[in-house]
């Protein structure tokens, strides 16, 4: 069984939450204007044999949206952690859907393109 991760590690804590608030407004409004429903996805992050849970979820149109939001939110956390001088980049976002499914998977490694 996966241990939860601490909530207040700083490498851990969801600060790309934010950003993703701002876009669930921005997508919120498009479906009270269209009156279509969203798919909500969770963004559970798996560190070892640790998960931190999504709990809230973020309404998004599409799977590619949410994959270019569990990206962004991959840098963010990897940002934040490297300010702090640890490196989280062996972590991973499991995208998963209302039912629990698990529709895809980021690598942190792989949101970032290594320079020569």
């Amino acid at each position: 069984m996966a241990a939860i991760l601490d909530e207040r590690s700083p490498s851990l804590s969801f600060q790309g939450s934010i950003g993703r608030r701002r876009e669930r407004v921005r997508w919120n409004v498009l479906i009270e204007l269209n009156g279509c429903p969203m798919p909500r996805y969770y963004f559970n992050i798996i560190a070892g044999d640790g998960i931190r849970e999504d709990l809230e979820g973020t309404e998004l149109p599409s799977l590619e949206d949410t994959r270019l939001e569990a990206i962004e939110d991959a840098r963010t956390l990897m940002s934040d952690a490297i300010l702090l001088g640890q490196d989280i980049s062996s972590r991973r976002l499991e995208i998963c859907d209302e039912g629990g499914d698990v529709l895809l998977t980021v690598l942190f490694k792989d949101a970032i393109k290594p320079v020569a």
